[in-house]
């Protein structure tokens, strides 16, 4: 045991005496949900429990699938932290761990979450009770599946490439691992129809004139020539202008429409960039119904159907 000031570090072993004599002080753990292509990739291990150099106690566990999905399914459980927040933000250095340690030694592995963090807090102390489990599934007959399939390929037009990607990107989201992984994958379905237009001459000539007085500054030309660049860009339509415009054109009827995608665009923004919505009460599954309906009737007027 170290003391420095009015901290005292304990040891690796100190700290799992604790853990294990005296749960109620390190009552909290992280948990986190992994599916493998194969247990091949870490060993094939079933099950194993080993201590960290932090104190706490690592254990890894198999755990069951819905028959229907291929690959292994893993709970990884950190146990041993006084406070919640202190479970959290180990569990996210853990996910972090494991996803680097996948690209490392190249293998595929996704986490498995809903909302917006990879790892679940709990009490370690309190009792899961009883639990049951069960699979099913809900569908439509093969006639049905059958009969759609023909009439819609009867009626299909030789599709534009941009919206065959989109198409594909949003059929694929729904089988994403998160319900983050799900929201940016369904917006960006929206990318491919967007085709940026060209702002016009007065624009044009406004950027012209930047460049003039960019290249008067004397800038390196390293940086002048990135700058430059970017100027230029402004002589057409963002993406998220594009979307806008192609959604107004195809649902003239819909005023909502629009001001939704601008909204989904600036919550997709903050997803990336700060790697969770600002608002943690944020139902991401909910952003995902609303823009998979916009592309839905997108892709139905831009169809035909």
């Amino acid at each position: 045991m170290k003391q420095t000031g009015q901290h005292v570090t304990k040891s690796p072993e100190e700290e799992r005496a604790i853990i294990v004599g005296k749960p109620a002080t390190r009552r909290y753990g992280a948990e986190i949900s992994i599916h493998l292509q194969t247990s091949a990739s870490i060993g094939g291990i079933e099950g194993v429990c080993i201590p960290l150099s932090t104190g706490a106690v690592l254990t890894l566990s198999r755990v069951g699938k819905a028959p229907w999905e291929g690959g292994d399914k893993f709970i990884c459980r950190l146990e041993g932290f006084s406070t919640a927040v202190a479970a959290e933000d180990e569990g996210r250095r853990m996910a972090a761990a494991l996803l680097w340690t996948a690209i490392k030694s190249d293998f595929p592995v996704r986490l498995e979450y809903a909302g917006s963090e990879p790892a679940v807090v709990f009490d370690r102390t309190r009792g899961s009770g009883l639990s049951a489990g069960g699979f099913a599934t809900v569908g439509r007959s093969a006639e049905t599946f059958l009969q759609e399939l023909h009439q819609t390929h009867r009626s299909m037009p030789l599709p534009d490439p941009r919206l065959l990607l989109s198409m594909e990107i949003l059929a694929g989201a729904r089988v994403e691992a998160s319900d983050r992984a799900r929201f940016l994958a369904s917006v960006s379905a929206l990318e491919p129809l967007a085709r940026q237009q060209h702002l016009g001459d007065a624009v044009s000539d406004y950027v012209a004139g930047c460049l003039v007085r960019l290249r008067e500054v004397g800038l390196a030309d390293q940086l002048e020539n990135s700058l430059a660049g970017r100027i230029r860009q402004l002589r057409d339509e963002s993406v998220r202008q594009a979307t806008q415009r192609v959604v107004k054109e195809a649902l003239p009827d819909d005023d909502t429409a629009w001001k939704s995608i601008d909204a989904l665009y600036a919550l997709r923004s903050q997803v990336i960039h700060d790697g969770r919505p600002r608002d943690s009460d944020t139902d991401l599954q909910a952003e995902t119904r609303r823009v998979s309906d916009i592309l839905r009737r997108l892709y139905a007027r831009l169809l035909n159907d």
